[in-house]
């Protein structure tokens, strides 16, 4: 999740992951011994991941934060979209084989440049997609991207991502959207605040769309937040979501030119 650029606690912690990159790698150039068979570095890596784990945590909560006080502002401008999906898959497909997951991808006849906030586009996919790839045991997750209705100078696009997890009981499948909401059974030994699905659910209704899910247990049938028919791979069990967007689309002669500047330091 990128830091926000208007939180000073953000910030400070952007400045103390940054020093802890470095000290991880004197630690491994050092040749500092091992200590009960722990290395430095791995110490060092340990407490990284902490580090990033609680930013996460910080930046979710001053998500919600200036939503629920109505600050939530979208910075949209010309956007590569096949660029910033591939870019989010390349992420996720780290993640993915981790767990020995496959990734499936089905980009359809998309347009080349649109109009978007593409921090808050990237978060949300990056926040369903890691969902996916986290609540999945084995198989396979997947994206794909459509688009539903064409006009002169712009599209309906839609965002499917979907997953062979163990699937959302049908009793609870309208609780998932609520913040701090986890789901007896399937968070287990899984890290999370709750908040990610409500904080994408949000952000997409400012942008004009809405998040919808449907849920298949291995026992049961499907279960859906609305009676919509949505193409997903068939499966015995499993999630899937998805969201349309309205979309502006750009030619290239349309995109204006920008000086480069250095780029922003994401953690």
């Amino acid at each position: 999740m990128a830091c926000s650029k208007d939180s000073p606690i953000g910030a400070s912690y952007k400045i103390s992951l940054n020093a802890l990159d470095n000290i991880k790698l004197i630690c491994a150039n050092s040749g500092i011994p091992d200590c009960n068979g722990l290395t430095y570095w791995r110490s060092a890596n340990i407490i990284e991941s902490s580090g990033r784990h609680l930013l996460n945590l910080i930046n979710e909560i001053l998500d919600v934060a200036r939503i629920e006080a109505g600050k939530m502002t979208l910075n949209p401008s010309p956007t590569q979209l096949k660029e910033l999906l591939q870019d989010v898959l390349a992420i996720v497909e780290i993640k993915a084989d981790e767990r020995n997951l496959s990734v499936f991808k089905e980009l359809g006849n998309l347009p080349d440049i649109v109009v978007v906030d593409k921090q808050r586009l990237r978060q949300i996919l990056f926040n369903i997609l890691g969902n996916a790839v986290k609540f999945t045991e084995s198989g396979s997750v997947g994206l794909q991207v459509y688009p539903v209705e064409v006009q002169s100078n712009r599209q309906l696009l839609r965002f499917v991502i979907w997953d062979s997890g163990l699937g959302i009981p049908g009793d609870k499948i309208h609780q998932v959207f609520n913040p701090f909401e986890q789901i007896p059974g399937r968070a287990l030994h899984v890290e999370g605040t709750g908040l990610g699905l409500s904080i994408c659910k949000a952000m997409l209704e400012i942008m004009g769309g809405n998040l919808e899910l449907s849920s298949r247990c291995a026992d049961g049938e499907w279960y859906s937040t609305v009676n919509m028919n949505i193409q997903h791979p068939e499966r015995a069990h499993g999630t899937t979501l998805w969201f349309d967007l309205w979309l502006t689309v750009l030619a290239d002669r349309e995109v204006p030119t920008v000086a480069a500047t250095a780029p922003e330091l994401i953690v």
